[in-house]
């Protein structure tokens, strides 16, 4: 009996011990994780106001001001809406906005871009970043994500990689891409809330891609994919802003574009702004 009392004794030590160190190793992993989720400071984002997520700005909008604005447009999209390496007064959302100001001085424009997002991450978000601000119009412009093209790599049965075998596909397949789209537009049509279309912008192929060809295969992709938007504005009747075509006239991508040759720099996020301007004006004096 003794005996037993003791090894039941150091049996309950020991558990104790390593009940107090998980705890211990429990808690720190807890305060890590909460550490990690939580936003950057923005006042340490590097320049160029770059970082994954919603701006700031946005996340920090004051809701009185969001439930008395009119009109309330809420511009959804990638880091072409979010103004990627642009400051948040010069992204497209919000030079829209002082535009609508002179015409609708109460006009509240809400920026719910976030880079790298596609039209299925965009279905994800779609009502905790664009519905439940209770828009009036929502501006689209998703695709620039979907439509650039992903080369693999083939391995041959002994997943030895074969040199000069390569596959090309879409980050978004078409038939994803328009079922996805698709899906948005049903869901906010159901709100009864006005719907803009914007086609991606031209790139630089060149600054895009080092392969020539695979630049012409890039452009001929983002075609097929502003195809099915414009269809897709077309069989919904709604207003559709071509940016693609935009893009082209003088000066041209290079007069439009970053150096990166994806982005708009101020100038094309200016002609952006004032092109949305003038589809919600039409729609508002319908």
């Amino acid at each position: 009996m003794n005996g037993t009392n003791k090894i039941s004794g150091s049996l309950l030590v020991f558990v104790l011990l390593i009940s107090i160190f998980f705890c211990i190793v429990s808690c720190n992993s807890s305060d890590t994780i909460e550490i990690s989720e939580s936003l950057p400071d923005p006042d340490e984002v590097h320049e160029g106001n770059n970082y994954q997520g919603l701006r700031f700005e946005t996340i920090n909008l004051d809701n009185k001001i969001l439930t008395a604005g009119f009109p309330k447009i809420v511009c959804f999209g990638d880091s072409v809406t979010f103004g990627w390496n642009i400051p948040y007064p010069e992204s497209y959302p919000m030079l829209l906005q002082k535009k609508l100001k002179e015409s609708y001085p109460e006009a509240i424009v809400i920026n719910s871009g976030i880079g790298g997002d596609t039209t299925i991450g965009g279905l994800v978000r779609l009502q905790k970043d664009v519905l439940d601000y209770n828009p009036d119009i929502i501006i689209i412009n998703l695709g620039l994500n979907d439509g650039i093209l992903i080369v693999e790599e083939l391995y041959n049965e002994d997943k030895a990689y074969d040199a000069g075998e390569e596959k090309i596909r879409s980050m978004i397949s078409e038939e994803d891409y328009k079922l996805s789209y698709k899906s948005i537009i049903d869901i906010i049509e159901d709100e009864g809330t006005a719907i803009i279309i914007m086609s991606t912008n031209q790139i630089l192929k060149e600054v895009l891609w080092e392969d020539p060809e695979i630049g012409e295969l890039q452009i001929e992709n983002y075609k097929k994919f502003n195809r099915i938007t414009k269809d897709l504005s077309g069989r919904y009747g709604l207003e559709h802003i071509n940016l693609w075509q935009a893009f082209g006239d003088p000066p041209g991508p290079n007069g439009y574009l970053q150096k990166d040759g994806i982005h708009p720099n101020r100038k094309g996020l200016a002609l952006i702004a004032e092109m949305a301007a003038d589809r919600i004006h039409s729609l508002l004096d319908k």
